[in-house]
C-alpha cells in the first residue's frame, strides 16, 4: 500500500485486503520523512502519479489539484 504514517489508511487497506484473501504489504510505513519518499517515488521510481481523489481540505482541493501530476504539484511548490 501507499499508506505511510495513517494509520487509518493502513489498516484501512489490511481489512480489504484480508477480505479478499490478499496480504497487505507496506514497505514505505512509518518512513518518517514524507517528501524524500515522495522525491523518491517521482524521481527515481518513474512512476507517473495523477491525483484522482482528494479527502484533506484545506489542503488539496478538488477544482485546484485533481487531474494533475504529483510532479507538477511538487515541482511548482503546492504540495509545500
Amino acid at each position: 500500500s501507499g499508506a505511510i504514517l495513517s494509520t487509518y489508511q493502513r489498516t484501512r487497506i489490511e481489512d480489504v485486503c484480508a477480505r479478499l484473501g490478499l496480504t497487505s504489504l507496506s514497505y514505505m510505513w512509518r518512513m518518517s520523512d514524507q517528501r524524500r519518499v515522495l522525491d523518491s517515488v517521482l524521481d527515481d521510481g518513474g512512476i507517473d502519479a495523477v491525483l484522482v481523489r482528494t479527502a484533506c481540505p484545506p489542503g488539496l482541493t478538488p477544482r485546484r489539484h485533481l487531474g494533475r501530476s504529483l510532479r507538477e504539484l511538487r515541482d511548482s511548490g503546492e504540495l509545500d
